[in-house]
């Protein structure tokens, strides 16, 4: 998260305070957080976002790669996981 969308995010968001986003950027909370989600990342090969994945509800995910975000791709790949 860089500083200028952090200053876009507070000017378009109502209540949202600049220096107490800055300041939670800093916090061991956030810091244990964020390295949980890069540990996460990392394990199942997330290069980057969006990312999806795929799969029937408690089985095993799959990465869903996708070239576009038009829904065609995702109802495709949604239908052949319900075919089996």
């Amino acid at each position: 998260m860089t500083e200028d969308l952090i200053a876009r995010l507070t000017a378009s968001i109502r209540g949202l305070r600049r220096e107490e986003v800055a300041g939670d950027r800093q916090s061991p909370a956030v810091a244990a957080q964020m390295a949980k989600i890069q540990t996460q990342a990392q394990a199942t090969n997330v290069r980057g976002t969006p990312a999806f994945e795929i799969g029937r509800t408690g089985g095993t995910l799959r990465p869903l790669e996708v070239t576009s975000l038009e829904t065609g791709q995702f109802a495709a790949a949604i239908d052949s996981v319900l075919a089996g």
